[in-house]
């Protein structure tokens, strides 16, 4: 089953996890934050495009 990110919040956590990174440390937050701002971005980009602002993460290589 695919799982559906529709705020970028939880692609990031998604994509974050594998690290095991401490999310009280200044490291995720600073991490958290650049990644929210390019993900949006990039969202506001596509949708002024009028292209979809979808993408199927379940073809994703496993890399741990």
């Amino acid at each position: 089953m695919t799982e559906r990110y529709d705020q970028p919040s939880d692609l990031i956590d998604h994509c974050l996890r594998p690290l095991s990174l401490d999310h009280e440390s200044a490291a995720f937050e600073e991490a958290c934050l650049r990644l929210s701002y390019v993900l949006e971005s990039y969202q506001r980009r596509l949708t002024e495009a009028g292209q979809p602002v979808e993408v199927d993460f379940a073809r994703t290589a496993e890399t741990v």
